[in-house]
């Protein structure tokens, strides 16, 4: 089968209509999800794993047609979330490492996380595992590694670390940037040539420089992003990926000694 792989940037005007931390959070958000429900065609969207979801996220996913909502995280949840829960029978919480989640494989229809991989330490391990729990596919927000946010943190305007977040250990965290030949290559050791389809939806977007700033501000970002992203190999500083899974899945990962046990029990049962 061949997988299909689709890099498109978002509108200028898209862009330039963001004027607040509301409206750019809840664009990728709508955005994504709008394009998601497109993809899979169906009436209904069945069970939805959320990780490191804010209150906002959750009312959002909340107004769609899932059947049950899980929230993972690390902290115990907020009373916005708490009340959230409440309030709605399809939302349940779980305290839970994103690197190591404890569902079963397959367990659900969609796996979402907005900025929450680059804060892992081992946020491979935390994709992974998206992939892993997700049935009809899975969505999740990063910053984007291109050659032009390298000038932008060398010159200042750009973080390499984030502090005082809210990350296992208390640890501050480094940044991760994810890349489309990064996906790929992630995406192709996991699935191999099985048929998956990777959408990426990248623009140039900061809450800096759009979010409740003056209204020259936002022109003058939302036009430079658009100019940048015409560059080669800079289509944006973040990036929206939806994944639809391949047929050839791997098996779930075992210690080297379970797999011989695995082995020998196989043997002794044939």
């Amino acid at each position: 089968m061949t997988n299909r792989i689709q890099i498109v940037r978002h509108r200028y005007g898209s862009i330039r209509a963001i004027d607040s931390h509301g409206t750019f959070h809840h664009f990728l958000l709508n955005d994504a999800m709008q394009r998601y429900r497109a993809i899979v065609g169906a009436e209904r969207l069945g069970r939805v794993l959320g990780i490191c979801c804010k209150p906002w996220e959750i009312e959002i996913l909340a107004q769609m047609p899932f059947d049950d909502i899980v929230l993972t995280g690390i902290t115990d949840y907020e009373q916005s979330m708490r009340r959230l829960c409440e309030m709605d029978s399809r939302i349940s919480f779980h305290k839970q490492n994103a690197e190591c989640l404890d569902f079963a494989t397959q367990s659900f229809d969609l796996v979402y996380c907005k900025e929450g991989l680059h804060h892992l330490a081992r946020p491979i391990l935390g994709f992974y595992e998206m992939l892993r729990v997700c049935r009809r596919g899975a969505i999740f927000i990063e910053p984007n590694h291109t050659w032009v946010n390298r000038l932008l943190q060398s010159a200042g305007f750009s973080s390499s670390y984030e502090h005082h977040q809210v990350n296992m250990g208390r640890r501050d965290n480094f940044v991760f940037r994810f890349s489309p030949d990064m996906l790929v290559k992630l995406l192709n050791s996991y699935y191999l040539d099985s048929g998956y389809r990777l959408e990426l939806r990248m623009g140039w977007l900061s809450s800096r420089y759009l979010c409740d700033t003056s209204n020259f501000m936002r022109r003058l970002w939302s036009l430079a992003g658009w100019t940048a992203g015409c560059l080669p190999g800079s289509r944006g500083n973040f990036m929206t990926a939806i994944v639809i899974p391949g047929k050839s899945l791997p098996a779930d990962p075992l210690s080297y000694a379970s797999l011989v046990r695995s082995a020998e029990t196989s043997e002794y049962h044939g």
